[in-house]
């Protein structure tokens, strides 16, 4: 609950916001309401927030209701699980709080706790029996969540024990754990669900493949993970034309000569060499002078890309770059 100072909150909740024992326990006594809202907030609500097991234990002695809800739909045992509070999740457990309980977003105790990376809060919610194939409004699971954040301590945990479709299930934008992971470049993580039976090359709603966005984001090592993977299972769609384009458009867009240098060595298909003129065009209107390096020995128009260069990345770049290959082309024309 961000600028608390300036919401105008009860002496209480700035008391039990600090941790402030003494001063909590001396304003019950003059009759504070312990389950009063004010500014969108309740004492137990920031208590569970700032992690304060003591001031916790004198609120709930007092009569505080773990069953409110904040303006979020948040209660109490979400709002300590999604800041890692390991102690106040079990005093909570301790009280019979819900844990089946979603937020607006459709999220659980368990989902906040395993999204944020926070494995003993995780370990507990699910040991006291919070639902693990929960889906939060945008589809996700709780193993996808953590995977887009790179929390491979989670990842694993939820491997061991969820069922084979928290591994390959899929958000409402068609996104799988690998794709995310491969996305956000988490290599652990990717390396951890593809040792698990998950689809390296699943694409998503919008056709574009795992490979692709890593590739798009400059992660190379996580474009040879998926490239060996795909090399190690016999899978060969990864070099049909379709995603060896996408590999090589995304490699030349996301301006990495590695993922570059990779993608072609994949084993690109001869109609995507077909593009590599206007893959060369790409990469002189994005600026990436080391990619269009790469591309030039490759490009049938060297004379026309070079023509068109000038003034995009410069005049003296381009000259340095095909020095020695645009003669060459001059003299096979001669």
């Amino acid at each position: 609950y961000p600028n608390l100072e300036k919401r105008g909150v009860t002496p209480l909740v700035s008391a039990a916001a600090s941790g402030h024992l003494v001063v909590v326990k001396e304003l019950l006594k003059m009759g504070a309401v312990v389950n009063k809202v004010v500014s969108g907030v309740t004492p137990l609500w920031v208590t569970a927030q700032g992690g304060h097991v003591k001031v916790l234990m004198e609120l709930l002695r007092q009569g505080a209701d773990v069953t409110m809800r904040d303006p979020d739909g948040r209660n109490a045992i979400m709002i300590a699980a999604e800041g890692g509070h390991h102690l106040v999740v079990k005093l909570l457990l301790g009280q019979n709080a819900d844990i089946r309980l979603v937020d607006y977003r459709g999220r659980t105790a368990a989902f906040m706790a395993a999204e944020r990376g926070h494995m003993e809060v995780l370990q507990d919610l699910l040991r006291a029996g919070s639902p693990m194939n929960t889906r939060d409004v945008d589809g996700r699971s709780m193993m996808l969540a953590a995977a887009e954040e790179g929390h491979v301590q989670v990842v694993e945990h939820l491997i061991r024990h969820a069922n084979k479709q928290l591994i390959t299930g899929v958000d409402g934008l068609g996104r799988s754990p690998v794709f995310v992971a491969a996305q956000g470049g988490h290599f652990a993580v990717l390396e951890a669900l593809l040792e698990n039976g998950a689809d390296g090359g699943r694409c998503d709603l919008a056709m574009r493949y795992p490979v692709a966005a890593a590739a798009a984001f400059g992660h190379d090592e996580i474009v040879k993970l998926l490239l060996d993977h795909a090399r190690e299972k016999n899978d060969y769609r990864m070099y049909q034309d379709d995603r060896s384009m996408q590999l090589l458009v995304s490699s030349v867009q996301g301006g990495n000569p590695l993922c570059l240098k990779l993608s072609m060595e994949a084993g690109v298909r001869p109609t995507a060499r077909k593009m590599l003129d206007s893959m060369a065009t790409l990469a002189v209107v994005m600026g990436h002078s080391s990619v269009l390096q790469m591309l030039l020995p490759f490009a049938k128009h060297r004379l026309s890309i070079v023509e068109q260069s000038i003034g995009d990345i410069g005049a003296e770049t381009i000259c340095e770059l095909v020095t020695g290959q645009v003669g060459a082309a001059v003299e096979g024309e001669d």
